[in-house]
């Protein structure tokens, strides 16, 4: 659990498209992800299950 004066850091829609961890999500990222709005790992991990768990 993370302490009250640590906090997770922020990335771009960009930078997270960029990156290697989600390489393999970018199709899936540039829908589910706005532009102009910061993100952290947490909250893009987050979405990616919510989005794949969901029925089709």
């Amino acid at each position: 659990m993370k302490k009250n004066n640590e906090q997770e850091s922020l990335f771009t829609k960009e930078q997270l498209l960029n990156s290697a961890k989600y390489k393999n999500r970018v199709d899936l990222l540039n829908v589910l992800l706005t532009d102009n709005k910061q993100y952290s790992l947490s909250e893009v991990d987050e979405q990616i299950n919510k989005f794949m768990k969901r029925r089709v």
